[in-house]
């Protein structure tokens, strides 16, 4: 995979930058749609399921309150016929009643039972099994066909007597004692006939609930174009629906029915027969039934169907559209850049002079330009080099003299023949010793940068020497603060201070002079002073020492502004020396350089 990925980043690194924009542009374009077009069918097909949950869980409750207040007009019912006075007194009477009083309570109470079915959309038929063996029906039920069909009541006694009093509901079963139909389909709700003067049980009532009656609650609810509602017990058997044919049948082997044990007032999505159905479900606890709605998945999603159809179709459009609008911008992005590229290859072969034609004020246009301001820049650059490296040299050239200069050489070693002749051998060795030294650090390997402690060491053996040569013309002192001795300095920045402070201050002064080397930290940088307090300078002559364009051949102005220029090449252009003076008063020059012992261009 990773083999792949080089494989495609390289392939797309040598593109042009045309096919680059051309193929970026398409990328850009069909993926969105892609992901538009599938996001937009999810979502909105998410939506339209969360709210058919939403409305199907609605019905269903309908349907369950339904439910409840039929049951309740069916147990309302059983209410008014137990407590009536007729069927108290024929079912309750323990001597025999003569016949024609008891055909005329009959009647009575028969004629009771159907004013209390009519208009009969709560309960079809009624029948009343006392326990002195009388059978009373209401008008529709074959007696005949009853007394041959009928279980005994004694199956539901058990049942009766442990909630004594109160109705019992069973479930989805057929009758085939009502009259005009062979059977019917029914729930039946039965109930003790107790006897008011005594309470005992003088009967038992039965109301059958014909099932088109509970499947009449929601066959007005619509549910799309195929959708249906039904209801099926504990077990998985479907106890009413529309379809007169599902009855009895069990659902309890499809894949959805473990689910809507275990869920209540929800929906979700089942493949059954390799068709995608929404199934929502809520329990109806009275009578340990489950209503269900179920519904094609496809009927709901055919909406998000066509918008995902049309997304597709706009997006085509929009790819057509942007290839033509990407070759033309890319076309206008890349012959500007590549002109730019070939200018660039041009100087790359060394031609400083492969100048862009500027033909706009884009970023293209602005880059063009940027890059010929950056080709001057360059050239005066590289000029400046130049100049700074040449001076660079001239300045090392004339340092190495001043290093070796036999003035000095000679003016030290003839001082050492005539204490010789004087027979002064302590002075002759400590001058010999100091001129040995100070060559050595002098020359140091060739290397332009010290440390300041090295550089001090110097000064002090040239101190040395020069005050054998004048004996009392002069005092020098050295305080050096010891956290500055390993910071770094150019070699030979102190000895030519010293040596003009001695020839030029000291040398006509009256009198002894002094000399007096400080070195400390101020302000995050690193200042040594030497100060004398010799006849001191004017002011023009301090401009002029220090000027760039002083050309005179003076050994003092050579000396300060090749210790100044040659710090700065090394340090930087706000380092350097400082000079200040007063006539007849002495001279102060500060070394100024970098406080930070890693200050730039102090590793050189």
């Amino acid at each position: 995979m990773i083999q792949i990925l080089k494989r495609l980043r390289s392939l797309y690194a040598d593109l042009s930058i045309a096919s680059k924009i051309n193929l970026s542009n398409l990328i850009i374009i069909i993926l969105p749609i892609i992901l538009l077009a599938s996001s937009a069918n999810k979502v909105s097909s998410d939506i339209i399921i969360r709210k058919t949950i939403n409305n199907s869980i609605q019905n269903l409750d309908l349907i369950t309150q339904s439910l409840d207040n039929l049951l309740n007009n069916a147990e309302t019912m059983s209410n008014i016929v137990v407590a009536n006075n007729f069927v108290q007194e024929i079912l309750g009477e323990s001597k025999p009643i003569n016949l024609e009083k008891e055909l005329s309570y009959r009647y009575i109470i028969s004629s009771i039972m159907d004013n209390v079915l009519e208009p009969r959309t709560t309960a079809s038929s009624m029948v009343i099994y006392g326990d002195n063996g009388q059978i009373i029906t209401s008008g529709r039920i074959d007696l005949l066909k009853l007394k041959n069909q009928r279980k005994s009541i004694s199956d539901y006694k058990e049942l009766l007597s442990a909630g004594w009093g109160k109705p019992i509901w069973l479930d989805l079963h057929s009758i085939e004692y009502e009259k005009g139909r062979e059977s019917v389909d029914c729930i039946s709700v039965i109930k003790d006939v107790i006897y008011a003067l005594n309470g005992s049980i003088i009967g038992t009532l039965e109301i059958n609930v014909n099932q088109e009656i509970i499947a009449g609650i929601y066959s007005s609810l619509r549910y799309g174009e195929t959708g249906r509602f039904f209801i099926v017990n504990d077990a998985g058997k479907i106890v009413s629906s529309n379809n007169q044919a599902d009855l009895y049948k069990s659902i309890a082997n499809d894949k959805y029915f473990p689910w809507i044990l275990e869920n209540d007032h929800n929906g979700k999505v089942f493949k059954i027969e390799s068709r995608e159905f929404l199934v929502t479900s809520s329990k109806y606890k009275r009578m340990n039934w489950i209503v269900i709605g179920i519904i094609p998945l496809d009927e709901l999603t055919d909406d998000s169907v066509r918008v995902t159809s049309l997304i597709y179709i706009t997006g085509f459009a929009c790819i057509l559209l942007a290839i033509v609008s990407s070759m033309f911008i890319s076309q206008s992005i890349s012959k500007p850049i590549i002109k730019l590229s070939n200018s660039m290859t041009s100087v790359g072969q060394g031609n400083l002079e492969a100048k862009v034609e500027i033909t706009g004020s884009d970023e293209v246009g602005r880059l063009a330009a940027n890059f010929n301001k950056m080709l001057s820049q360059i050239s005066n650059l590289m000029n400046q080099v130049y100049l700074e490296q040449r001076k660079k040299r001239e300045f090392e050239l004339l340092a190495l003299q001043a290093q070796i200069n036999p003035h000095f050489l000679y003016n030290t070693l003839e001082s050492v023949c005539a204490l010789a002749q004087l027979g002064e051998t302590e002075n002759v060795f400590r001058m010999v010793k100091a001129l040995a030294r100070f060559y050595r650090i002098a020359l140091s390997k060739g290397k332009n940068i010290i440390s300041i402690k090295e550089e001090v060491e110097n000064a002090r053996h040239y101190l040395v020497i020069q005050k054998i040569r004048y004996r009392d013309k002069f005092e020098y002192s050295i305080d050096i603060d010891e956290q500055i001795m390993n910071k770094q300095i150019v070699k030979l920045s102190i000895q030519p201070l010293i040596e003009n402070a001695i020839y030029h201050g000291l040398r006509n002064k009256r009198g002894k002079g002094q000399i007096n080397i400080l070195g400390y930290c101020k302000e995050n940088k690193t200042v040594i002073s030497i100060i004398d307090d010799g006849i001191g300078l004017h002011a023009n002559e301090i401009d002029e020492i220090m000027s760039s364009s002083y050309e005179g051949s003076n050994r003092r102005s050579f000396g300060l502004r090749s210790v100044d220029e040659r710090i700065k090449l090394y340090f930087g252009q706000q380092y350097g020396i400082n000079i200040s003076s007063e006539v007849d008063k002495g001279t102060r020059v500060d070394i100024i350089l970098p406080g930070d012992f890693n200050a730039t261009g102090g590793s050189i």
